[in-house]
Parts: structure tokens; sequence; C-alpha cells
């Protein structure tokens, strides 16, 4: 399974339920809400500057913008004590990277390092 098949998805449908049940139940609120979502965030695709023009050609101001995140952690930076919700206010850049590998296939045990990060 690849990065990208699930990360959003999960969240998105959290989203489009939480959306329904509140009209189900009547709710109205107080200013408008925007739920947006693209496909193409993986690889820089067009999906996020469609929404932004969308938004710009209808003089829509956000106030908050929430993405999917990250986690609720105990320590996020060693000796940060505490918990704290890890909350995405930006999106990620973009790296390219070339890898090549050279010799005869197949990894022995005793080759393999790990390396905590």
């Amino acid at each position: 399974m690849g990065r990208g098949t699930v990360d959003t998805k999960g969240n998105l449908f959290c989203f489009l339920t939480a959306v329904e049940e509140l009209i189900a139940e009547g709710f109205i609120p107080k200013t408008d809400i925007y739920l947006t979502s693209t496909c193409t965030e993986e690889w820089a695709g067009e999906g996020g500057c469609l929404i932004n023009e969308y938004f710009k050609s209808n003089n829509i101001k956000l106030e908050m913008i929430l993405d999917e995140g990250g986690m609720v952690a105990d320590e996020p930076i060693k000796g940060v004590l505490g918990k704290y919700a890890m909350i995405g206010v930006l999106e990620k850049g973009i790296g390219d990277l070339k890898f090549t590998a050279r010799g005869s296939g197949g990894m022995h045990p005793h080759h393999l390092l790990i390396h905590p990060y």
C-alpha cells in the first residue's frame, strides 16, 4: 500500500459523517464552513491551487484552516513534557530523490544497519 492511499480518506470520511449527523440534528452554523479535499496533494498537483483560486475569485476569506494534522503526543520534542496536539498548519514541500543500487541482489541480515531517528 503506497503513501497517500489512506492518509486523508479516513479524516475526510469522519468530516463528512459529522456534517451529515449535524444536518440531521438541524444544526445551523453561525458562519460558513468549507470542507475541501483533493487527491493530488501528494504529488504537487493542481487540486490545492484550484481550491485557492475558487476562494479568491469568490472573495472568501478564511478565519481558520484545519488539515489532517498529526497526533496527540506526550513528548513531541525530547524534553518537552505534557500532552500536545500536533496540528498541521502548513503543507509539505517537494523532495526529489534519486537512488542507484549497484551489485548483486539480495541482502544478508548482517549487512543491515538500523539507524534510530
